[in-house]
């Protein structure tokens, strides 16, 4: 299924989720024939939130929402499944609705840190690479 695009003032085709399509760069492929259309999407990585947490604290945000990270460490789906699976463990914790600022809180608290250490070390990842490719 091809992706709608949309064609720019300066020739640019930019498709719906960003991607900028390249016409006639080579082919992956091991042949002498030019591709006839060749994404590249722009890495984006966010900046490290303060709180994850909406606030009535009832909601609490996770995965590329609060820490979209740059994938030179394949870290983003690891740590937002086990994110997830301690947030399950510390819902079925509480018995009372009335707890559950506080158990956001103390989730929040348990591994904003570390999360935010993991978006760094993928942005360093990105120079060291983005150094090497021009050299």
């Amino acid at each position: 299924m091809e992706l709608p695009f949309v064609q720019l003032a300066d020739g640019t085709l930019i498709t719906a989720d960003l991607g900028v399509v390249v016409e006639g760069l080579p082919s992956r492929h091991h042949t002498s024939e030019p591709s006839v259309r060749t994404m590249k999407w722009p890495l984006l990585s966010g900046v490290p939130l303060h709180t994850w947490i909406s606030p009535s604290s009832n909601i609490l945000i996770l995965g590329d929402a609060a820490y979209a990270m740059l994938p030179y460490t394949s870290q983003s789906v690891a740590i937002v499944v086990e994110d997830g699976a301690a947030l399950a463990i510390s819902l079925y914790a509480i018995d009372n609705l009335s707890f559950l600022p506080l158990t956001l809180g103390a989730f929040e608290a348990e591994i904003l840190e570390r999360t935010s250490q993991m978006q760094e070390v993928s942005r360093l990842y990105f120079n060291c690479f983005a150094f090497l490719w021009r050299a």
